[in-house]
């Protein structure tokens, strides 16, 4: 059960690669290192706060080395956290397409939350947004050799039809 908590409900902080000048063997010391890293924040964190506790950290322990080498950090994207609302029209009719097209009660789970776009156009066309998965776990998403069945991207075509066929209408001002 803790490693469903960690996956899908709290925020983490992953290193994604570590570059250094020169050859890159243990026998010279390199004039410069990089690090790249994401963090995945939760819907009860903010994204600004989150950033500045980031920098204050590693900057106080920057300084703690008391080095004359540099520390430089960009933050070269950033993105609010979101969480669904399963009670909004759109999960309501999903819900119920799901359950038609694949013949078994859709399971919430709270993953996928890290797609920067969804947040942002709740936000600037104000409305509700719903997330549809269209994979199962053993499609490799993001990974070398990433794929999707066919049966799932004809389901997710007959769900989608369905559930955009029965979205209210919302008049535009």
């Amino acid at each position: 059960m803790n490693e469903l908590m960690t996956k899908w409900r709290l925020p983490s902080l992953t290193i994604h690669k570590v570059n250094v000048s020169g050859p890159g063997n243990s026998t010279v010391i390199p004039q410069s290192a990089t690090a790249s890293l994401s963090l995945r924040i939760v819907p009860n964190q903010n994204v600004d706060e989150v950033k500045r506790n980031l920098t204050e950290y590693i900057t106080s322990c920057f300084e703690k080395l008391k080095t004359e080498n540099h520390l430089k950090i960009d933050i070269v994207h950033e993105a609010e956290p979101w969480l669904g609302d399963i009670n909004n029209a759109a999960y309501k009719i999903l819900y119920k397409n799901l359950q038609e097209a694949w013949e078994i009660e859709p399971l919430y789970i709270r993953e996928g939350g890290s797609i920067p776009s969804i947040r942002f156009l709740e936000k600037t066309f104000n409305c509700e947004a719903a997330h549809l998965p269209t994979g199962q776990s053993s499609d490799n998403a993001h990974l070398n050799n990433e794929r999707l069945r066919l049966t799932n991207l004809f389901k997710t075509k007959e769900i989608l039809e369905k559930t955009f066929n029965k979205l209210p209408k919302k008049k535009v001002l």
